[in-house]
């Protein structure tokens, strides 16, 4: 039986990314305005993929970057996360979606959630929905059981 060939560095991922989006109907271009790649279809708005070998503070960052550009952008990966759960939670906290990549195949292990959309937190009694939004710190104060008010 064949062994799947590694995916060595970056460039690696391109193919099968353009692929998956490809067949899904995007128009799928690589290096566009420093990012890896940009898919569009229609009127969507464009989607954005970063490519990196593993997940890193990097790539995190470089997606956040590309977040001004879209609300539509993935960050695309070679290496299966250690902790999967983890990373997708942060993934979705910030609003990328995230991709494992082989060489046969795409898996989506994240979607892009929109910002400010509602995230659950455990309180000590009972789960309460949370919709996170930007406040200035000034206006910020904590009381004793930890919960957020604005003013």
């Amino acid at each position: 039986m064949k062994r799947p060939i590694r995916i060595r560095n970056e460039s690696d991922l391109y193919a099968p990314v353009k692929a998956f989006l490809a067949a899904q109907g995007y128009d799928v271009k690589g290096e566009v305005r420093r990012c890896d790649v940009v898919a569009v279809r229609g009127h969507e708005p464009p989607l954005i993929v970063e490519l990196k070998r593993a997940f890193s503070l990097t790539l995190l960052l470089q997606g956040i970057d590309r977040l001004s550009l879209s609300d539509n952008v993935y960050l695309a990966i070679a290496t299966r996360p250690r902790r999967p759960a983890r990373i997708r939670r942060l993934c979705r906290r910030v609003g990328l979606g995230l991709l494992f990549v082989s060489r046969s195949r795409v898996e989506i292990l994240a979607e892009p959630a929109p910002r400010g959309s509602p995230v659950l937190r455990s309180g000590p009694a009972e789960l309460q929905l949370v919709t996170l939004k930007r406040v200035p710190i000034a206006s910020v104060c904590f009381t004793s059981c930890n919960t957020l008010f604005t003013l």
